[in-house]
């Protein structure tokens, strides 16, 4: 049985991190992308540029609609959440991602329809089926590497219930992607140079939280 449509605005409550996962102050994207909403959608990506200074979030700080946004959205029984939240990047990294992945989508779909869907200028926001977005990312030129991600099933009873207006909290653990090491550098009287190398955290280890709200429209 076909289950009815509700449409939900979708945003960040907050993101907790792990103090010594997130040591330093660095930028790093982050990735939300929500996958099956109704039956002819596969997924949809929303990105924020995030600056973190040991585990705290300097900017966005999420106080804004304008920065918590990440979805507005007709959904139908289950679907999904994927986050993921990339290494340090520089300055750089950001302008040649935003370049190659604009590049890539104009040579994907042709001026016409990059037009109709906004993507000559270069924004946080991909709305592509999963296979067209797979054929754009393929021969980029840049991949941030990811440090941490999670996941979230977000059932029809999760939000079912709510009527216009009302709102529900969710929540989800992202782990850490790989090995989190230190390496330290320091000179002895027979090497010039000694690394020493000590892991800080385990691949699959808890490194934050991810609490999202869904608010009925």
């Amino acid at each position: 049985m076909a289950t009815s449509k509700k449409d939900l605005e979708i945003s960040i409550a907050s993101i907790t991190l792990d103090k010594t996962a997130f040591k330093g102050r660095s930028k790093r994207v982050a990735d939300f992308r929500i996958l099956y909403p109704r039956l002819t959608v596969a997924q949809k990506t929303s990105s924020k540029t995030l600056t973190v200074e040991d585990a705290r979030m300097v900017k966005p700080a999420f106080d804004s609609w304008t920065d918590r946004i990440l979805f507005k959205e007709p959904v139908q029984g289950a679907f999904g959440i994927e986050f993921s939240i990339s290494e340090a990047v520089s300055e750089k990294d950001l302008e040649n991602a935003a370049a190659t992945a604009t590049a890539s989508l104009l040579r994907l779909l042709g001026d016409a329809a990059s037009d109709a869907l906004g993507l000559k200028a270069a924004s946080g926001f991909v709305e592509l089926p999963a296979n067209a977005l797979a054929k754009a990312i393929t021969g980029s030129t840049y991949s941030a590497k990811t440090a941490a991600q999670g996941s979230l099933d977000i059932l029809e009873s999760d939000y079912a219930a709510l009527k216009a207006g009302e709102e529900r909290t969710l929540s989800f653990k992202m782990l850490a992607a790989r090995d989190i090491v230190e390496e330290r550098h320091r000179a002895t009287k027979t090497q010039s140079d000694r690394v020493t190398r000590r892991t800080l955290v385990k691949a699959d280890a808890p490194v934050g939280t991810v609490t999202l709200t869904l608010k009925a429209l």
